[in-house]
Protein backbone atom coordinates (compact mmCIF):
# COMPACT_ATOMS: atom_id res chain seq x y z
CA UNK A 1 0.00 0.00 0.00
CA UNK A 2 1.30 3.44 -0.85
CA UNK A 3 0.11 7.16 -0.63
CA UNK A 4 -0.53 8.17 -4.36
CA UNK A 5 -1.28 11.73 -5.39
CA UNK A 6 -2.89 11.33 -9.10
CA UNK A 7 -3.01 14.71 -10.82
CA UNK A 8 -4.75 14.82 -14.51
CA UNK A 9 -7.50 17.25 -15.60
CA UNK A 10 -10.01 15.00 -17.49
CA UNK A 11 -11.84 14.33 -14.43
CA UNK A 12 -12.86 10.65 -15.66
CA UNK A 13 -9.14 9.71 -16.50
CA UNK A 14 -9.18 11.27 -12.74
CA UNK A 15 -11.76 9.29 -11.72
CA UNK A 16 -10.71 6.17 -13.12
CA UNK A 17 -7.65 5.88 -11.81
CA UNK A 18 -8.69 6.48 -8.16
CA UNK A 19 -10.70 4.13 -8.46
CA UNK A 20 -7.73 1.45 -10.31
CA UNK A 21 -5.18 2.29 -7.07
CA UNK A 22 -8.19 2.07 -4.64
CA UNK A 23 -8.98 -1.54 -5.56
CA UNK A 24 -5.34 -2.20 -5.42
CA UNK A 25 -5.13 -1.28 -2.42
CA UNK A 26 -3.53 2.41 -2.22
CA UNK A 27 -4.53 5.54 -0.12
CA UNK A 28 -4.97 7.91 -2.70
CA UNK A 29 -5.71 12.02 -3.73
CA UNK A 30 -6.59 13.67 -6.59
CA UNK A 31 -5.67 16.79 -8.06
CA UNK A 32 -7.16 18.23 -11.10
CA UNK A 33 -4.87 21.50 -11.56
CA UNK A 34 -1.58 22.45 -11.32
CA UNK A 35 -2.63 24.27 -7.82
CA UNK A 36 -4.73 21.85 -6.28
CA UNK A 37 -1.20 19.75 -6.85
CA UNK A 38 0.85 22.23 -5.68
CA UNK A 39 -1.51 22.86 -2.46
CA UNK A 40 -1.53 19.25 -1.71
CA UNK A 41 2.16 18.13 -1.94
CA UNK A 42 2.80 20.82 0.38
CA UNK A 43 0.48 19.95 2.76
CA UNK A 44 1.62 16.61 2.70
CA UNK A 45 5.36 17.98 2.94
CA UNK A 46 5.08 19.18 6.42
CA UNK A 47 3.72 15.36 7.67
CA UNK A 48 3.62 11.85 5.70
CA UNK A 49 4.20 13.00 2.37
CA UNK A 50 3.60 10.66 -1.33
CA UNK A 51 5.62 7.81 -2.03
CA UNK A 52 3.78 7.77 -5.60
CA UNK A 53 2.43 11.31 -7.75
CA UNK A 54 1.19 10.11 -11.07
CA UNK A 55 0.36 13.19 -13.38
CA UNK A 56 -0.79 13.75 -16.72
CA UNK A 57 2.05 15.52 -18.89
CA UNK A 58 -0.14 18.38 -20.83
CA UNK A 59 -3.41 19.64 -19.18
CA UNK A 60 -5.94 21.78 -21.87
CA UNK A 61 -4.56 24.92 -20.68
CA UNK A 62 -1.53 24.08 -19.12
CA UNK A 63 1.22 22.08 -21.62
CA UNK A 64 3.67 22.31 -18.90
CA UNK A 65 1.72 20.56 -16.32
CA UNK A 66 3.17 17.82 -15.73
CA UNK A 67 6.88 19.07 -15.68
CA UNK A 68 5.08 21.72 -12.90
CA UNK A 69 4.12 19.28 -11.25
CA UNK A 70 7.21 16.64 -11.43
CA UNK A 71 9.45 19.71 -10.15
CA UNK A 72 7.28 20.52 -7.45
CA UNK A 73 6.76 17.14 -6.03
CA UNK A 74 10.45 16.29 -6.33
CA UNK A 75 11.44 19.46 -4.55
CA UNK A 76 9.73 19.13 -1.24
CA UNK A 77 10.66 15.29 -1.09
CA UNK A 78 13.40 13.79 -3.16
CA UNK A 79 12.11 10.47 -2.77
CA UNK A 80 9.01 10.55 -4.04
CA UNK A 81 8.96 8.53 -7.51
CA UNK A 82 6.52 10.40 -10.62
CA UNK A 83 5.13 8.32 -13.07
CA UNK A 84 4.43 10.75 -16.05
CA UNK A 85 0.71 9.42 -18.23
CA UNK A 86 0.33 11.17 -21.21
CA UNK A 87 -1.98 11.29 -23.80
CA UNK A 88 0.68 12.50 -26.00
CA UNK A 89 3.61 10.18 -26.66
CA UNK A 90 6.25 12.81 -27.58
CA UNK A 91 9.68 11.67 -27.38
CA UNK A 92 11.04 15.20 -26.04
CA UNK A 93 8.49 15.25 -23.28
CA UNK A 94 9.37 11.21 -22.06
CA UNK A 95 13.39 12.23 -22.37
CA UNK A 96 12.67 15.39 -20.58
CA UNK A 97 10.39 14.36 -17.88
CA UNK A 98 12.96 11.52 -17.56
CA UNK A 99 16.05 13.76 -17.06
CA UNK A 100 14.23 15.98 -14.54
CA UNK A 101 13.83 12.95 -12.40
CA UNK A 102 10.54 11.09 -13.39
CA UNK A 103 10.36 7.28 -12.61
CA UNK A 104 8.33 6.35 -15.49
CA UNK A 105 7.17 7.95 -18.56
CA UNK A 106 3.81 6.09 -20.26
CA UNK A 107 0.98 6.87 -22.81
CA UNK A 108 -2.68 6.24 -21.88
CA UNK A 109 -3.39 4.79 -25.04
CA UNK A 110 -0.42 2.34 -24.81
CA UNK A 111 -0.11 1.80 -20.96
CA UNK A 112 -3.12 -0.98 -19.72
CA UNK A 113 -3.93 -0.78 -16.13
CA UNK A 114 -2.10 -3.65 -15.12
CA UNK A 115 1.07 -1.77 -16.79
CA UNK A 116 0.51 1.44 -14.48
CA UNK A 117 0.05 -0.55 -11.36
CA UNK A 118 3.23 -2.64 -12.22
CA UNK A 119 5.48 0.74 -12.67
CA UNK A 120 3.90 1.28 -9.21
CA UNK A 121 4.91 -1.38 -7.35
CA UNK A 122 8.41 -1.12 -9.55
CA UNK A 123 8.27 2.62 -8.42
CA UNK A 124 7.61 1.83 -4.66
CA UNK A 125 10.23 -0.53 -4.75
CA UNK A 126 12.84 1.73 -5.97
CA UNK A 127 12.20 4.35 -3.36
CA UNK A 128 12.36 1.51 -0.13
CA UNK A 129 15.89 0.51 -1.69
CA UNK A 130 16.76 4.72 -1.65
CA UNK A 131 15.78 4.09 1.47
CA UNK A 132 17.34 1.65 2.72
CA UNK A 133 20.64 2.90 1.06
CA UNK A 134 19.96 6.18 2.91
CA UNK A 135 19.67 4.49 6.47
CA UNK A 136 22.66 2.33 5.45
CA UNK A 137 25.22 5.39 4.83
CA UNK A 138 23.49 7.70 7.43
CA UNK A 139 23.19 5.31 10.59
CA UNK A 140 26.70 5.18 10.78
CA UNK A 141 27.46 9.26 10.64
CA UNK A 142 24.72 8.93 13.24
CA UNK A 143 26.67 6.81 15.68
CA UNK A 144 30.19 8.85 14.40
CA UNK A 145 28.11 12.38 15.71
CA UNK A 146 26.67 11.08 18.89
CA UNK A 147 30.49 10.06 19.26
CA UNK A 148 31.87 13.56 18.32
CA UNK A 149 29.36 15.24 20.82
CA UNK A 150 30.45 12.67 23.71
CA UNK A 151 34.11 13.91 23.32
CA UNK A 152 33.12 17.47 22.68
CA UNK A 153 31.42 17.49 26.40
CA UNK A 154 34.38 15.41 27.93
CA UNK A 155 36.74 18.29 26.08
CA UNK A 156 34.31 20.85 28.18
CA UNK A 157 34.58 19.06 31.26
CA UNK A 158 38.32 18.94 31.55
CA UNK A 159 38.27 22.06 30.28
CA UNK A 160 36.36 23.41 33.29
CA UNK A 161 38.61 21.43 35.51
CA UNK A 162 42.33 22.71 34.35
CA UNK A 163 40.84 26.24 34.80
CA UNK A 164 39.91 25.13 38.09
CA UNK A 165 43.15 23.82 38.87
CA UNK A 166 44.59 26.74 37.12
CA UNK A 167 43.11 28.83 39.41
CA UNK A 168 43.66 26.83 42.57
CA UNK A 169 47.47 26.91 41.33
CA UNK A 170 46.67 30.44 41.06
CA UNK A 171 45.37 31.59 44.64
CA UNK A 172 48.35 28.68 45.93
CA UNK A 173 51.47 30.75 44.56
CA UNK A 174 49.82 34.14 45.41
CA UNK A 175 49.17 32.54 49.17
CA UNK A 176 52.91 31.37 49.13
CA UNK A 177 54.01 34.97 47.60
CA UNK A 178 52.32 36.84 50.08
CA UNK A 179 53.32 34.28 53.19
CA UNK A 180 56.98 34.92 51.55
CA UNK A 181 56.88 38.65 51.81
CA UNK A 182 55.00 39.12 55.10
CA UNK A 183 57.91 36.90 56.34
CA UNK A 184 60.33 38.87 55.55
CA UNK A 185 58.33 41.74 56.60
CA UNK A 186 58.35 40.61 59.41
CA UNK A 187 62.19 39.31 59.64
CA UNK A 188 63.50 42.94 59.26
Amino acid sequence: MAKILVVDDESDVLHGLQALLQEAGHVVETADSVEDARSILWRRAKGEEFEIVVTDMRFANDADAGAHVLAEAIALSPLTQVIVLTGFAEVQDAVGSMQKGAFSYLTKGDASPRQLLEQIDAAIQYRNRIVLLNDDIFAPLDDVLKQLANAQSLLRSITAQVKTFSDSRRRILQFVADSTSSRKGSSK
